[in-house]
C-alpha cells in the first residue's frame, strides 16, 4: 500500500495518483511500517470460505419417533437458517401428533394412517418470472484525461490524477478508442486575447476570449454574440497575424469603430462618431458634382465661390441620409457641444470642446481634445489593434487585452 503524502489515504501500489485528493503518489516516501503491518495481517488471515463448515441436513428415513428420543436428542447449532420443504413440515407435524397420542410408546404408522392424521398441505405455485430479453446497459465511468476506468466513489483518477467530475458516462458495449500510453488528448486552442465589455457606468462586464484562428462576432453568428439591434448577424471578425490582433468588418450595416488616441491622419470619406452625432468628412476636391458639365460646350459653370473652403462635415441622420453640411474654412476647426466653430448644443454626450480638425501640407488630421466619451473612427479595411484599444460595435464598447 502507498500512503498519500498530502491527505494520508492508503492507495494500492499500482496507483500513480491519490483517489481521495488527486495528489501524485510517491512510492518510496509513502511506504511505511503501517502499510507493511497491513500487508502482513492480510497474508496471515485465514480464508473465510475455508473457515466455514458446511452443514448438511439429512432427512430421516422412517416416520417414527418417541417422546424419550425427542428429549434426549441434542440440538445442532446451525450457522444459518435452513429452509424446510413441504415434506419436512409434514414430518414435524406428524411427530407432534405421535407424541400427543401415544406418549413414549414407539408407534409406526403406515402411509394411509399418516395421511389420515395430516391435512394435505397445498404447495404454492411459484410466480412466473419474466423472460430475460436483452442485457441491460451498465454505466461505466472513464477518465476524461487518460481514458482509464474509474470505480464509483473515486474522486480522482489513480492513473493521471484528473478530477472525477470531468468524466463522461459510457454504456457497456460501445467501443472505446485506445490511445498510446502517456499520450494526452487534443487540447483546446490557445487564448490569445480578451474582449471586455464596458458598461455605461465605466465598469467591466462580460469577457470574451479570442482564440487562434478566426473569431466571428455578431448578433447571432460566430463565437462572440452581442444582443444589440444595431449589430448585424455576422458583424465583424477577429484574427491574429504575426502575433497582432486585427479586426475586419464583414460588410455590416453600422460598421466597426476604434477609439481615437491623440491625433490621427484622416482621408476624405472618413466616418466618425462623437457623442450621438454620426459625421462624415469630405475634402474639397471630393465635393460631389451637382450640375454635370456638358462636353459640347466650353462655357464655365456658374456657382458660389469657395473662399478658402478645404473640406466639410456632413451630418448623417438615422435613415442613413445626408443632413446638414458644415464647411471647413479655418486651418483648425473645433467641434463641440458649446464652444468652437461647429457645435451641437442638444447633445449631452458631447464635451464642450470635443475634437479639432486641421489641414497641414494638404493632409488632414483629427485630434480628440480630452473629451469624456471619446471619438470613434469607422474602419475601412482590416485594422491592427493595440493592447487596451477600445472598439465600438453597435452600442457596445469593448476593451482589447492581450494575454
Amino acid at each position: 500500500m502507498i500512503k498519500c503524502w498530502q491527505c494520508g489515504k492508503l492507495n494500492p501500489e499500482n496507483f500513480n495518483y491519490c483517489l481521495e485528493c488527486g495528489a501524485e503518489l510517491q512510492p518510496e516516501a509513502s511506504h511505511s511500517a503501517e502499510s507493511d503491518f497491513l500487508i502482513e495481517i492480510s497474508a496471515d488471515s485465514p480464508d473465510e470460505e475455508n473457515s466455514m463448515q458446511e452443514i448438511k441436513v439429512q432427512k430421516s428415513e422412517p416416520v417414527l419417533k418417541s417422546r424419550h428420543e425427542k428429549d434426549t436428542l441434542k440440538p445442532i447449532k446451525q450457522s444459518a437458517p435452513i429452509e424446510l420443504s413441504p415434506l419436512d413440515l409434514e414430518e414435524d407435524i406428524l411427530n407432534e401428533k405421535i407424541d400427543e397420542e401415544v406418549g413414549d410408546d414407539l408407534v409406526v404408522f403406515g402411509e394411509e394412517e399418516a395421511g389420515a392424521i395430516l391435512e394435505p398441505i397445498a404447495e404454492e405455485e411459484p410466480e412466473p418470472q419474466p423472460e430475460k430479453t436483452a442485457v441491460a446497459e451498465v454505466e461505466v465511468l472513464h477518465c476524461a484525461g487518460c481514458g482509464a476506468r474509474l470505480d464509483r466513489g473515486d474522486r480522482f483518477c489513480s492513473n493521471c490524477g484528473t478530477p472525477v467530475g470531468q468524466v463522461k458516462p459510457q454504456t457497456a458495449g460501445k467501443t472505446m478508442f485506445l490511445n498510446a500510453s502517456g499520450e494526452m488528448p487534443a487540447t483546446r486552442k490557445k487564448t490569445m486575447a480578451r474582449l471586455t465589455v464596458i458598461d455605461n457606468t465605466g465598469t467591466d462586464g462580460m469577457t470574451y476570449n479570442i482564440i487562434e484562428g478566426e473569431n466571428v462576432c455578431g448578433s447571432s453568428d460566430g463565437l462572440i454574440i452581442i444582443e444589440d439591434k444595431l449589430v448585424s448577424a455576422a458583424h465583424c471578425s477577429f484574427s491574429f497575424e504575426n502575433e497582432r490582433l486585427s479586426v475586419k468588418d464583414l460588410d455590416s450595416v453600422n460598421g466597426v469603430y476604434i477609439k481615437l488616441r491623440g491625433e490621427a491622419e484622416i482621408t476624405s470619406g472618413t466616418i466618425f462618431r462623437i457623442g450621438q452625432q454620426l459625421l462624415i468628412f469630405k475634402s474639397a476636391i471630393d465635393f460631389e458634382e451637382l450640375i454635370p458639365p456638358r462636353n459640347s460646350e466650353t462655357t464655365a459653370i456658374q456657382g458660389s465661390p469657395l473662399r478658402g473652403v478645404w473640406g466639410k462635415l456632413i451630418r448623417i441622420n438615422d435613415k442613413g441620409k445626408a443632413g446638414q453640411h458644415y464647411l471647413l474654412r479655418k486651418e483648425t476647426v473645433v467641434v463641440g457641444r458649446e464652444n468652437g466653430d461647429i457645435y451641437f448644443p442638444e447633445d449631452g454626450f458631447l464635451s464642450s470642446s470635443h475634437i479639432k480638425l486641421s489641414r497641414r501640407e494638404n493632409k488632414y488630421y483629427m485630434a480628440d481634445l480630452g473629451s469624456s466619451n471619446g471619438t470613434f473612427i469607422r474602419i475601412k479595411q482590416p485594422t491592427k489593434l493595440n493592447n487596451n484599444d477600445i472598439i465600438l460595435i453597435g452600442r457596445v464598447l469593448m476593451r482589447v487585452e492581450y494575454v
